[in-house]
This record gives C-alpha cells, structure tokens and sequence, in this order.
C-alpha cells in the first residue's frame, strides 16, 4: 500500500496523544506520580495539541476532506466511522473532566465526577485507538493486516508513546517518577518484541490468495498473466500496488530495531540515574523516529490482493 504522509501523521501522533492523556488521567487517579497542576495542565494540553492535529491530519488522506462527516452515519459496518464517533466522543468527557480537575475542583461532587469523566475519557482514549486499529485489521485483502497482531501493536505503540512523552515531561519538571520511567521501559521491551512476532508472522505465513484462487483457474494448474490489465499506470496500482525492495525492507528493519534498542538503553540508563533528564530526551526522540520507519513499513509492506491481477 502506499505510505501516504498523512495517515502516517495520523496514526502517530493521535495514538502518542491518546497515550499520553490516557496515563496522565489513569496516573492521576491512582497517584501513580506527584506533578503539580501546572504541569498536568500543560501535559494535556500537549495530548489536546497531538490528537488534534493527527485527526486534522488524517482528513487530508480523503479525496473529499469537506465531507468526512458523513463518515459517522456508517458506524454499524464501518470501523472508520466508529473512530470519528470515539474521537469526538473522548473529547466531550475529556473536557468535562478538565473542568472538574482544574477549575471546579473542590467538594466530594468534584472528586466524584472527576472519577467518573476520567474514567470514561481512558476507555473512550483506548476505544478511539482500538477502533483505529480495527479499520486495518479488518480488511481481509491485505494477509499482513488482517491478523491478530495488529490492535494489541497499535495499543501498546500508543501506550508507550504516552509514557515515553509523560516521563520527559515529568523530568523537564524536576518532578520524575521512578514508576513512570520503569513501566515505560517495560512497554518498550514489549512492544518490541511483539513487534518482531508480527515481522516473523507476516513473512512466514503462507499467502492466502494467489493468482490462481483469485482467478478461480487453479484447477486447470498453474496461472500467470498474458497481460497487464493496464497498459499504463493507475489509481488502483499507486494505492493498493506499492511495493517496498527486500532489501530496502531489511535495511528499515534494522533501523527499527537499532533505533528502539537504543531508546531501551536509555531509560535504563533512567532508572540508575545516569544524566536522567538527558536520557529521557534522547529516548524520547529515538522512538519516535523509530515508530516513523515502523509505521511508513506497516503501510509500505501491506500488499493488497487485487495485486495478483498484475502479475505481483
């Protein structure tokens, strides 16, 4: 498929906003880190700030940007239509819950709602990844989508993203969590070995369709193409055609796992205390750019079977 910048944009940044919001209000509610109000206010405005413009962001992947809501009315068969609901749903109880933590926050009642809206705005937040995640996921065309690695990578890239981005915030503050850091650096280590299974799975797993069950000629033996249906090229090859050269796939790969190895590194040179804030930057930055190349390899390897028709 081809990696459009756009949904690139999208899936990064809103899934590290979604992230961040989620274990700033789940941290909040259990004291899992002591920030003054200050800091959470900035911290979920930067989250505001990151989901919003991935959101802005995935609009102009449509052909049609003006038209996007009518997306919503399709959320009994449409993933994508569940998303925009989840999103714009996140929204309307996180601001209710910003408005009993930070102006009516005195009083049982504030607490309670507090409680309340910061509950609804973390599942609403995983919800709106989840859903995110499902509008590839679903798609039984693409072998290297269609399986269960997908929304558990997803979650847990965004899960990371937050606490990576919480953890700077908190040490920029002089105020760092010994807890945040490490949870952090569990979820690297996860991630990254749940990414290196999905690798192994898509590029051992048999192919689903081949040119002979697509065109329902296998019987008669083995199938190939006279002919390009095309003679020149089309919408269909751009999007759905892209292809990525082993090696190129290989080398990117290695960056990933060069990149993420080194942000691992990092935080744990965090926990011992070692140039702590300047170590959390820097890992901070590391994964990111690592989940830029994982991300434009997602989308970049996803081969679409509509490419057995052209001979791929």
């Amino acid at each position: 498929m081809h990696p459009a910048k756009s949904v690139i944009i999208f899936t990064t940044v809103s899934g590290a906003g979604y992230g961040l919001v989620f274990i700033l209000i789940l941290g909040q509610l259990i004291g899992f880190y002591d920030a003054s109000l200050m800091v959470e206010i900035i911290s979920h405005c930067i989250a505001f700030a990151m989901v919003s413009i991935g959101l802005l962001s995935s609009t102009f992947h449509l052909g049609h940007p003006e038209r996007a809501w009518r997306a919503l009315s399709q959320w009994r068969s449409s993933w994508l239509s569940r998303e925009g609901i989840c999103s714009l749903t996140t929204f309307v109880v996180w601001l209710f819950y910003g408005l009993y933590r930070f102006i009516f926050n005195e009083g049982s009642n504030s607490t309670s709602i507090q409680l309340i809206m910061g509950s609804l705005t973390i599942l609403m937040a995983v919800s709106t990844v989840f859903t995110t995640s499902m509008i590839y996921r679903s798609l039984k065309a693409v072998q290297s989508w269609y399986n269960v690695y997908v929304p558990p990578l997803y979650l847990l890239f965004s899960l990371t993203s937050g606490l990576m981005l919480l953890n700077v915030i908190l040490h920029l503050s002089q105020s760092p969590s010994a807890e945040i850091n490490k949870l952090a650096l569990v979820t690297l280590i996860a991630t990254l070995l749940l990414k290196r299974g999905y690798w192994r799975f898509i590029e051992k797993a048999p192919r689903r369709s081949t040119i002979e069950s697509a065109t329902g000629l296998g019987k008669f033996g083995k199938v190939s193409a006279l002919e390009s249906p095309h003679s020149h090229d089309n919408y269909l090859m751009a999007e759905m055609g892209f292809q990525v050269a082993r090696k190129h796939s290989k080398k990117l790969k290695q960056i990933f796992l060069l990149l993420f190895s080194f942000s691992i590194l990092t935080l744990g040179l965090v926990t011992l205390d070692m140039m702590s804030t300047l170590m959390a930057v820097i890992g901070l930055i590391t994964m990111a750019l690592a989940i830029v190349v994982e991300r434009w390899l997602f989308f970049a390897e996803a081969r679409h079977d509509q490419a057995l028709y052209y001979g791929q």
